[in-house]
């Protein structure tokens, strides 16, 4: 793959493209919170990406969780959501980084 980046062939077209158009800036961004971020919302924009020492973070260093306002848990979350996140972080987080999962309830 020319781009070197995560993809998923059985996606929309258009969710492929917004990959595509966001592989320079996310390899260049590669091991911060903005390439998760970016790269998750590119596929579904409910899931944020919260760092070990932000409120509601684990507090455990290097920790991070990914969160979706869209499940009531973690496990509604649909397995191709849950692949691709795992995919996409595997590609964006540091080196020394480790996820958690995490859901929470939106307020809508």
């Amino acid at each position: 793959w020319e781009l070197d980046c995560p993809y998923d062939s059985g996606a929309p077209v258009e969710k492929k493209r917004q990959w595509i158009r966001l592989a320079d800036e996310v390899s260049r961004l590669l091991g911060t919170r903005s390439a998760m971020e970016t790269y998750l919302q590119a596929y579904d924009d409910s899931l944020s990406v919260i760092p070990w020492y932000e409120e509601g973070g684990s507090g455990i260093e290097y920790t991070f969780l990914v969160a979706s306002s869209d499940y009531e848990s973690v496990d509604d979350w649909p397995p191709e959501l849950l692949a691709w996140v795992e995919k996409a972080v595997e590609y964006t987080k540091g080196a020394r980084d480790e996820m958690e999962l995490e859901y929470e309830v939106s307020s809508d």
